[in-house]
């Protein structure tokens, strides 16, 4: 069911950021991020760790893919693709919450998140 959310959730106007209690471990230009409710840690390689340092919730994919695209000076594509293979790792991780930009986080449909792959 995630799969099929989250191509029209994650659009242009969707501002990331991470469920509360979401910790992460800078290891080199690397992470280990996990979540208080999420039984095992997400790997972020340099990428996705130097985006999730700035998913705070304000900025759309839209502006984070043109600053993606500036300071790496990477085709604006590239940069869209970049952020969403981000966003989808958290997302299937549970880490971001399912949630429209417009409605609170704590009000977050859990069921939409993924089962765990044990």
């Amino acid at each position: 069911m995630v799969d099929q959310l989250l191509p029209d959730y994650l659009d242009d106007d969707y501002r990331p950021t991470l469920v509360p209690g979401a910790a992460h471990v800078v290891i080199g230009n690397e992470a280990i991020i996990w979540s208080p409710t999420w039984p095992s840690p997400h790997f972020l390689d340099s990428i996705a760790q130097l985006l999730v340092s700035v998913f705070d919730g304000v900025a759309t994919r839209k502006e984070l893919s043109a600053e993606l695209h500036d300071v790496l000076d990477v085709d604006i594509d590239v940069a869209r693709n970049q952020i969403s293979r981000v966003l989808e790792g958290l997302a299937r991780n549970g880490l971001l919450p399912f949630t429209h930009p417009d409605v609170p986080v704590w009000n977050a449909p859990t069921s939409l998140l993924p089962e765990p792959n044990w």
